[in-house]
């Protein structure tokens, strides 16, 4: 059954979207479809990517040069066979993003809807394994960045004779 099959996506908002997209237009299934509904996922996770890099100081061309060399990478490619994997890996741009956002006073309702729907939507899209990747990724993110100087580190001027790695030492390790 669809409600004991973890790999079947039965509560993920996404693929119900998808199913009402289909029913109303009275479209046939194929797997053209299906490939579509897989480069859609990326899709997520580069917007989300890009949102993510943008929130970090890195300048717009970088952050987007970034977003198509990810989108075109090997790993990328070979998990587009697993349609479950992808829609789980693509919130975790999303997640990373929202976690950036609580550095920020004036973003916090907005950081609570990102962690929440992108967590939300990782544990429903049917991909256990990356569930546990996620928790040990997102856990260490949360710890870099409650590091003390950590907004010194976002908002430097990276033009002016600093790089991040001479920002983060100088920062961090005096």
């Amino acid at each position: 059954s669809l409600i004991y099959n973890p790999f079947a996506q039965y509560f993920y908002i996404p693929s119900w979207l998808l199913l009402i997209f289909h029913k109303i237009f009275d479209l046939e299934f194929t797997r053209h479809n299906y490939l579509l509904y897989n480069i859609f996922a990326i899709s997520v996770f580069n917007v989300g990517n890009y949102l993510w890099l943008r929130k970090l100081n890195i300048s717009a061309t970088t952050a987007l040069t970034s977003c198509l060399v990810i989108s075109m990478s090997l790993k990328i490619s070979e998990i587009l066979r697993f349609p479950n994997a992808i829609h789980t890996f693509c919130w975790f741009s999303w997640m990373l993003y929202g976690i950036t956002l609580t550095k920020f006073k004036n973003e916090t309702s907005k950081s609570f809807i990102i962690i929440f729907l992108s967590w939300l939507f990782i544990l429903t899209a049917g991909y256990p394994y990356y569930i546990i990747y996620s928790s040990v990724l997102f856990l260490f993110y949360f710890i870099f960045i409650s590091l003390k100087n950590f907004e010194y580190i976002i908002n430097c001027d990276y033009n002016n004779k600093s790089t991040l790695l001479s920002s983060f030492t100088k920062t961090c390790f005096p």
